[in-house]
C-alpha cells in the first residue's frame, strides 16, 4: 500500500486503528531499509498518539498549522505541514482526531519527499 493510500485511510478512520499502525510501520521501515520490518520491532501508535505521529514528520518539515473545525459536526481536525525551504505550505489533511490528521499529513509529506 502506498503512503498516499495509507494517508487516505488515516483521514477516513474513526479513531485509533492498530492494523493501520502496523501497515504504516511496515511502509516506513521498507522505505528506510528496503526490507520488511522485523517482528520484534515494536509498532508505534501513530493513529492514537500525537507523540508517535510527530515521529513521522520528515526532516526539513515543520507543523505549520493544526486545529479543529468547531462549526462542523462531528468535530474534524486538520494538520498542515510546511517544508522549510518552500514558498507554500505542504499537505493539509483532516481526521477525526489530532493524531489521525497529523499522521495523514506526515505520510503525504513523506510521499512527496520519497522518505
Amino acid at each position: 500500500m502506498t503512503l498516499h493510500e495509507l494517508a487516505t485511510r488515516a483521514e477516513q478512520a474513526e479513531g485509533a486503528n492498530y492494523a493501520l499502525d502496523v501497515e504504516i510501520s511496515d511502509a516506513i521501515w521498507r522505505m528506510k531499509w528496503g526490507k520488511r520490518r522485523p517482528k520484534d520491532i515494536k509498532v508505534q501508535p501513530y493513529t492514537a498518539s500525537l507523540d508517535a505521529a510527530l515521529m513521522l514528520v520528515p526532516d526539513g518539515w515543520v507543523i505549520w498549522q493544526m486545529g479543529e473545525y468547531r462549526d462542523i459536526s462531528p468535530l474534524i481536525w486538520h494538520a498542515t505541514l510546511w517544508q522549510r525551504d518552500a514558498d507554500n505550505p505542504g499537505p493539509c489533511c483532516y481526521g477525526t482526531t489530532p493524531a489521525l490528521a497529523l499522521t495523514a499529513a506526515t505520510l503525504r509529506a513523506r510521499a512527496k519527499e520519497g522518505v
